[in-house]
């Protein structure tokens, strides 16, 4: 408990009683105790603790959306809390203006699979939208962190061919080419063969629109991975 939750000696108390409840295995005791802490009157910032303990017990739209856009503000415990949900969640049910800072934060922290779920698809779900090169840019870049750099590489290479006033894209490129020829020396040294591409069907679909995409996908690369971003 921080300081900022210790101010209030009743709702110190309902913490402590709520996690004990959860030891004991009697969840329904500490959601009615959590419950009044985590409504609309108390926000995740100041009450974090309370929504720490609750949303794992008893997740719900509405607690996610306060999640969220108390982690957009940059809460950092409020982004921890809802890390899981961000990684699985379809990223279409959020505003678009909510992905590029939650994506941010997300690759801050080192969570790429965050940041590669955020990103899913989110040039078919807001295809005119300003932050489609910003978004995609961290993905490439959680890409290449993953070990992926040619599929980064072959992103930012689409992304700078339609999007050629982004000039920052050339020398994040330089950076993951680097790092791509690093570990194709490696693989070639172990003779370990390279990661199947999933990549090319995100850009597909980026580029033609869904129908087109999966045709194109068919013929060019009927690869392992294209359902991560599908």
């Amino acid at each position: 408990m921080n300081t900022t939750d210790s101010h209030d000696t009743t709702y110190g108390r309902a913490l402590a009683y709520a996690a004990d409840a959860i030891r004991r295995g009697d969840n329904s005791t500490a959601i009615t105790l959590l419950t009044p802490y985590t409504d609309a009157a108390h926000d995740p910032v100041t009450y974090h603790s309370a929504y720490r303990l609750l949303y794992p017990l008893a997740p719900n739209d509405t607690l996610r959306d306060r999640l969220i856009a108390a982690a957009i503000q940059g809460d950092n415990n409020s982004y921890t809390i809802i890390a899981d949900t961000l990684a699985t969640l379809d990223p279409a049910i959020l505003p678009a203006d909510n992905i590029l800072p939650l994506v941010r934060q997300a690759y801050s922290r080192r969570d790429y699979r965050c940041v590669l779920n955020l990103t899913r698809r989110f040039a078919i779900h807001h295809p005119n939208h300003p932050h489609i090169v910003d978004n995609y840019h961290f993905a490439a870049l959680a890409m290449d962190k993953t070990g992926k750099s040619e599929d980064a590489l072959l992103l930012l290479q689409k992304l700078r061919t339609h999007y050629p006033e982004h000039t920052c894209l050339t020398d994040i490129m330089q950076t993951i080419a680097h790092h791509s020829r690093q570990r194709s020396h490696e693989q070639h040294s172990t003779n370990t063969p390279p990661a199947t591409s999933y990549v090319l069907y995100i850009l597909m679909q980026t580029l033609l629109g869904g129908g087109l995409a999966a045709l194109a996908f068919a013929f060019l690369s009927p690869l392992e991975g294209g359902n991560t971003f599908g």
